[in-house]
């Protein structure tokens, strides 16, 4: 169970949906208002959780909202 409040609610919401979501849609222009390291550290821990890795690394790039 998730107990925080604010900010780090929302990175813990985003971290979940990146570690355990199989389909989700970002709008392409926000996408595109991502910086290069945020694409890359994403997608990096997205695919890693796709092929099962215990990945418990932690950043601030992980927030999607």
């Amino acid at each position: 169970m998730l107990v925080a409040n604010g900010h780090y609610f929302n990175y813990l919401v985003s971290k979940t949906l990146l570690k355990r979501g199989e389909n989700f849609v970002i709008s392409p222009h926000y996408f595109e208002s991502w910086s290069d390291e945020k694409k890359n550290v994403i997608s990096k821990y997205f695919f890693s959780a796709i092929l099962n890795s215990d990945n418990d690394e932690e950043s601030e790039n992980f927030y999607l909202l």
